[in-house]
């Protein structure tokens, strides 16, 4: 017989036991949901074309970054930040 009730979930425990294990969420730069949105529809349409193959996000303490590359080994070739205080997003070439 298990000590548990039949009401709880054990997924339940376990995702809290991990979210309190993780620590405190770091308060970096994200993108919210309707920049990252338009960041995805411009991947999308440009993996489409055949001149984008790969991509990397970073979230740092001052920045987000979204990092665009043409074969997944070589340098970004184009970069969209977005800069703590600052109140839009910018490219960058690399």
């Amino acid at each position: 017989m298990s000590s548990m009730s039949e009401e709880a979930d054990p997924s339940e425990a376990r995702a809290a036991a991990r979210i309190a294990a993780a620590g405190p969420v770091p308060s970096g730069v994200t993108f919210n949901r309707l920049e990252l949105n338009r960041i995805l529809n411009l991947y999308g349409r440009m993996v489409a074309d055949g001149e984008w193959r790969d991509y990397a996000i970073d979230f740092l303490r001052e920045r987000a970054v979204f990092s665009v590359f043409r074969r997944a080994s070589e340098v970004p070739i184009y970069r969209i930040e977005k800069i703590r205080g600052s109140r839009a997003s910018r490219a960058c070439t690399a």
